[in-house]
């Protein structure tokens, strides 16, 4: 059957209006409780009995609506994000009043009998609800009036917060694997949670353009070298009612926050300021009392990104780089090393669950090759098994008493979802996927390695689906380069984000690989990086170009073009600017300029700071190339962008004007770090109008 036309532009970008129709099927908010499974599906809530799968109830975000409307609440198009009350057959969600206030209401909902309520009207040993709204952090309790100040809601820890101190969310601008502000004891008994203190940190300006005047925000904003926020992590305890504080007033990064299983100790890690020593303290929330269990350290930086996994004798399960690769180790409960459970080189690039009455941790590995993701259970007493063995990219969510959720996709399966059990084998295919792109014209793609200074190097190559080997076709390379992303995997697309189809589609070859200082391929292979941020990936890069154009004889060596946002930003513009003449366009979005304008935890760990790196700062700072600018340049910037701030190429901007050199500008006002939504299409138009006009 002859396929259709091409994929529409509105079908291929997140965002689009016909994207959801161009993606495979897909479940949302998986979880469990009681034995039943929960997800989201086209806009509805199902339950399912993890033993035998069948259907035990359905929620629609119309019947949600209808109970929103009565009680004057906002409506909502898609399925909010919810949380299970472990203890029943409820799950609970926040709402806001359609009234001026906008107050927020916690919404809750019985799935068994399909009943709604406002308010914390559920069995007195359900777990209290806890969130964040106005700076402080709020608990809906039960049982307990005493705590009540509005009805049966309260703010925990208001007094004495001064205007600089912010409390309950994430600190270290989300930095080592930070998500979260506060953690709830596993028996719901205390809180832990951060509170900073910002006096000391600089804010950096935010215009908002708005009807009838515009107006200027500010973030905060710590730059490398400059003083940070200083966080103490507070417990707060129910039955007393009190707050106990770790509190050091040093500037240090406070992360992987975790409970011991008999909820007496809180156990976190305390990274130094430069970054190059990790200590993990055990915190007694109830005298205060804290010691360090052990340390670690690197000469060049330590960076955790997980909590503590606790056995139900107090031992512990610890995910760390010690040995230069992601692995998995057990812990006596005084903090020393029984043994490793996991070794060799690859990564657990995540822990997907962990069950203490059964002893084990699920993960994600990079097995058989960085490129693919596995499935692998690891226990206490050293037993590691790979559960599946694919080239391909299987993700997992624990459940519970042995059950779990493999998602699995590759070069030709969309998307498979299936329950499984650890206990029996048994499996369960609850979705598999159509291939929405099966009467469509897609790109051809090639995958395959490039030894590049003794290491194997990972690209990926989309071709035309009419091409034609006896043609030159004009080339974009798309370029990131960073750490903690890894472009090209064994899954669907190949992971593609809809800019390859385009360009594809648009008679282009796009060329993509994964350099010195990209994720999963361990602590060497990425602090290549270290004290030069961007040296070791321009090298890369280059003798990747300097690969195809050797080796496939089909590219127009005079119509190469570069594109690149964030870090990929940066590696774009240091490639128009330090290796003139390679491509002849560039368009960098959002582009990191110059590194001691960039926030302090990224920045000191890959650079130490200026005042010890003056040369590292020197070479990246790329005002000082502005001379070497050839061929077309467009940057393009948010101007509400609080990772990458505007003033980052507004500076570049400035220098080339005064360096006489010719660059192009676009903003997109209203937007944070990237372009997302509707407005994204309209990026790609304009990266494809500019890649035409000039390549």
């Amino acid at each position: 059957m002859e396929k259709k036309n091409i994929i529409p532009l509105e079908g291929l970008i997140p965002g689009g209006e016909l994207f959801r129709d161009f993606s495979p099927k897909n479940f949302e908010q998986y979880s469990s409780s009681g034995g039943n499974l929960i997800y989201v599906f086209e806009n509805k809530v199902f339950v399912r009995n993890l033993s035998c799968l069948c259907d035990f109830s359905e929620i629609s975000i119309d019947e949600i609506n209808v109970f929103l409307e009565k009680y004057e609440l906002e409506r909502m198009n898609s399925f909010p994000i919810f949380h299970l009350l472990k203890e029943r057959n409820a799950f609970w969600f926040l709402a806001r009043s359609r009234h001026k206030e906008k107050n927020l209401v916690a919404v809750f909902a019985d799935y068994s009998q399909k009943h709604f309520w406002i308010g914390p009207r559920f069995a007195e040993d359900a777990k209290s609800i806890v969130y964040v709204e106005q700076r402080d952090l709020f608990v809906y309790v039960h049982g307990r009036q005493l705590l009540a100040e509005n009805g049966n809601v309260r703010k925990l820890v208001a007094e004495g917060l001064t205007d600089d101190e912010l409390v309950g969310l994430p600190v270290a601008r989300s930095e080592f694997g930070i998500s979260s502000g506060f953690f709830v004891s596993p028996n719901g008994n205390f809180i832990a949670f951060y509170r900073q203190d910002n006096k000391l940190v600089k804010s950096a300006p935010m215009p908002r353009v708005a009807e009838p005047r515009s107006a200027l925000d500010s973030e905060l904003y710590p730059m490398a070298g400059e003083e940070s926020e200083i966080v103490s992590i507070g417990v707060y305890c129910f039955d007393n009612e009190t707050v106990v504080y770790y509190e050091d007033n040093k500037d240090n990064y406070k992360t992987c926050v975790s409970w011991g299983s008999d909820e007496r100790f809180l156990y976190f890690s305390i990274v130094n300021r430069n970054q190059k020593e990790c200590d993990i303290i055990r915190f007694d929330v109830i005298t205060g009392v804290h010691n360090r269990l052990f340390s670690e350290s690197r000469h060049d930086y330590v960076e955790p990104q997980n909590p503590l996994f606790f056995l139900d004798d107090g031992r512990f399960l610890r995910v760390s780089r010690t040995a230069g690769f992601n692995h998995v180790y057990l812990h006596d409960k005084d903090g020393s090393c029984i043994t490793p459970l996991t070794k060799g080189e690859w990564e657990v690039s995540q822990v997907c669950g962990f069950d203490s009455k059964l002893g084990l941790m699920m993960l994600q590995v990079t097995l058989p090759s960085p490129l693919d993701r596995n499935i692998a259970v690891v226990s206490a007493d050293g037993f590691f098994q790979l559960l599946t063995s694919d080239h391909g990219s299987h993700s997992a969510v624990y459940l519970e008493d042995g059950y779990w959720l493999d998602i699995f996709s590759d070069l030709n399966e969309p998307r498979k979802i299936s329950v499984k059990s650890l206990r029996n084998k048994e499996e369960h295919c609850l979705l598999k996927a159509e291939n929405p792109l099966r009467d469509y014209r897609v790109p051809f793609v090639e995958t395959g390695c490039i030894n590049i200074n003794g290491d194997d190097i990972y690209y990926r190559l989309f071709l035309p689906d009419d091409f034609d080997n006896e043609r030159l076709y004009p080339l974009v390379f798309y370029v990131y380069g960073g750490p903690h992303v890894q472009l090209i995997r064994n899954e669907w697309t190949t992971g593609s984000k809809g800019f390859e189809f385009m360009m594809a589609q648009n008679g282009y070859v796009v060329f993509e690989i994964d350099p010195h200082g990209s994720d999963c391929r361990g602590h060497e292979f990425e602090a290549k990086i270290w004290r030069n941020i961007g040296k070791a990936q321009l090298t890369d890069y280059a003798d990747a170009m300097k690969w195809l154009l050797s080796e496939k004889k089909f590219i127009d060596r005079n119509r190469c073009g570069v594109y690149g946002w964030s870090f990929g930003g940066f590696m774009t513009m240091s490639l128009m600017l330090k290796m003139p003449g390679l491509f002849k366009v560039g368009i960098a979005g959002g582009a990191v300029v110059d590194w001691r304008k960039y926030e302090v935890m990224y920045t000191e760990r890959y650079m130490e700071t200026p005042q010890k790196n003056q040369e590292g700062f020197e070479e990246n700072d790329l005002c000082n190339f502005a001379d070497g600018l050839e061929g077309r340049l467009l940057m393009i910037h948010c101007d509400n962008d609080p990772v990458v701030l505007w003033e980052h190429t507004l500076s570049f901007l400035k220098k080339a004007i005064s360096s006489k050199k010719l660059a192009d500008y676009f903003v997109f006002p209203g937007h944070a770090h990237n372009v997302l939504g509707s407005d994204r299409v309209y990026l790609m138009r304009k990266i494809l109008q500019y890649f035409n006009d000039f390549l």
